[in-house]
């Protein structure tokens, strides 16, 4: 398919039908996703608690510093650890390889392999796009922010008017910035499943295919993004309130990390994958439904 047949797509996602195929996809097939999901979420949780645990303790102890503001400095100093770093770069590997996984499952049918997923040249090609999709969101919010506020700034010399005015450009700000966000966040994520199936083309290419692909449907991928966010969301906020009550009887007390604090960090993780999977599983489907992927398509790496 053209760019230019791209851009005159005018087939339209279902809302409610695309959220129920990403829900059929994730749990309708349990064996697959346990497959594809069940090292990296091993690996991540006990890396993720070796952290949080030394973390939290060392926090604990900073706190009980009183008020010796140099014992406080040299506590947080201690807390640093510079191999968060390396957890983080090794998580965003594993997220994306695990990513690649789901796109070819729901799009080809491609059973993974025995670890779930591999690291090849697919995959580090996939964690550069969601760098430069990262990088591209934040470079025109905040270049949209700034624009705004020089605006504000104008109208406020011009007009010597703040109170109501400025509380109006605050909101535009706001608003400006959240459509910008949803709108190259929603659209450049088509550019995911294209990676995934190793469709030739450059940056530029791939980006402008995914930007006329959700061309009529950036507004629809959005609300059924939310509508199935929404069970998570009521999870999540449970949790989160448990694993803040867990934090203050464990600070409290000046304890470390409580048995339900840790089946609260596993619950969150689980929680996490899966929204992930149904988030990938969506994407794939609206990819599928707005250009169709044939076999032909799979390329051997």
């Amino acid at each position: 398919m053209s760019d230019n047949d791209l851009v005159e797509n005018t087939a339209k996602l279902k809302i409610f039908a695309l959220v129920a195929d990403s829900y059929r996809v994730v749990f309708g097939n349990p064996g697959t996703m346990v497959r594809i999901l069940w090292l990296p979420m091993a690996l991540m949780g006990i890396v993720n608690f070796r952290f949080q645990d030394r973390n939290f303790q060392d926090l604990n102890a900073a706190l009980q510093v009183d008020t010796d503001p140099a014992a406080l400095q040299a506590q947080l100093d201690a807390a640093f650890d510079p191999m968060f770093f390396i957890y983080m770069l090794v998580s965003w590997v594993v997220m994306c390889a695990v990513f690649v996984s789901l796109h070819r499952f729901v799009l080809l049918g491609e059973q993974p392999p025995t670890l779930g997923f591999t690291v090849r040249k697919r995959e580090w090609r996939y964690l550069g796009y969601v760098i430069a999709i990262l990088v591209t969101a934040s470079v025109a919010m905040f270049v949209s922010m700034m624009g705004l506020i020089i605006l504000e700034l104008l109208v406020s010399a011009l007009v010597g008017t703040e109170g109501a005015m400025v509380g109006i450009l605050f909101f535009m700000v706001v608003l400006v910035l959240m459509v910008i966000s949803v709108t190259i966040y929603v659209r450049l994520g088509f550019v995911l499943p294209t990676i995934a199936l190793d469709q030739e083309g450059g940056v530029r290419r791939r980006f402008k295919g995914a930007w006329a692909l959700a061309k009529g449907n950036t507004l629809r991928m959005f609300v059924a993004l939310f509508v199935a966010s929404l069970p998570y969301m009521l999870i999540f906020g449970i949790w989160s309130y448990a694993f803040m009550q867990s934090v203050a009887e464990a600070m409290a007390m000046g304890s470390g990390f409580e048995p339900n604090m840790i089946i609260t960090m596993v619950v969150f993780g689980v929680i996490s994958w899966l929204w992930y999977g149904v988030t990938i599983a969506m994407y794939s489907i609206a990819y599928r439904t707005l250009e169709p992927v044939g076999p032909q398509q799979q390329v051997e790496t």
